[in-house]
């Protein structure tokens, strides 16, 4: 059975209340890093002249007798943290907007590989993260648009021919996350395709939605 004009209305405002970004798990790392540089979150033991950093396993390296590497580590430490507040801001931002910094920051980390020993081995891609972000909202905008199409036909009899016809149903046509244009939509004799461009930018239609 076809869902109602209804339904497909519901559909679109359990999309529009989906808030959470794949982006904010990174955020509470900042925290801890700033910590780690300033001494904060160190769990102190004086009487044996060593520092345990909270959730690494008693064992590991880092925490042996890390009172005589600290200086070294609050280096890395502060390496680490100022690339990872910047790629932090960039994640705020659409893929078009942040895409260039980020591959600037990943040259950074490959031509401090020397001069730093962890920071650029445990620093994560943050044009990775841009990606995956990207593509997760252009699937749901595209589902998004894919009901309030349905909505469209069922009020005309024929699908539109451009997205901004979709108005009256939307309040304003989400943009290709992306380039920050619209998404490509080509009208068909029986349906239609619509799609994202991708993190390459080119029309060579890797992922679509089509009817």
């Amino acid at each position: 059975m076809k869902p109602s004009e209804e339904q497909y209305q519901s559909l679109i405002q359990i999309i529009d209340r989906k808030k959470i970004k794949l982006t904010d798990s990174f955020k509470a790392d900042v925290p801890l890093t700033a910590g780690w540089v300033y001494g904060k979150t160190f769990k102190i033991f004086p009487e044996k002249r060593y520092f345990v950093i909270p959730m690494v396993p008693w064992g590991h390296p880092l925490n042996y007798r890390i009172f005589q590497y600290r200086p070294l580590l609050k280096r890395e430490a502060a390496f680490y943290l100022d690339i990872k507040t910047r790629g932090l801001k960039l994640l705020e931002l659409p893929f078009f907007q942040a895409s260039v910094e980020a591959k600037k920051i990943e040259e950074e980390l490959k031509n401090q590989v020397r001069k730093y020993l962890l920071a650029p081995s445990i620093t994560v891609s943050f044009q990775r993260i841009l990606e995956s972000q990207s593509e997760y909202m252009a699937h749901l905008q595209v589902l998004k648009m894919f009901y309030a199409i349905q909505i469209f036909k069922e009020k005309t009899g024929k699908y539109p021919e451009k997205l901004n016809e979709l108005v009256p149903v939307l309040k304003q046509i989400p943009p290709d996350p992306f380039t920050g244009n619209d998404f490509v939509y080509k009208k068909q004799k029986n349906g239609f395709i619509i799609y994202s461009l991708g993190p390459n930018l080119k029309d060579d239609i890797v992922w679509q939605f089509k009817e």
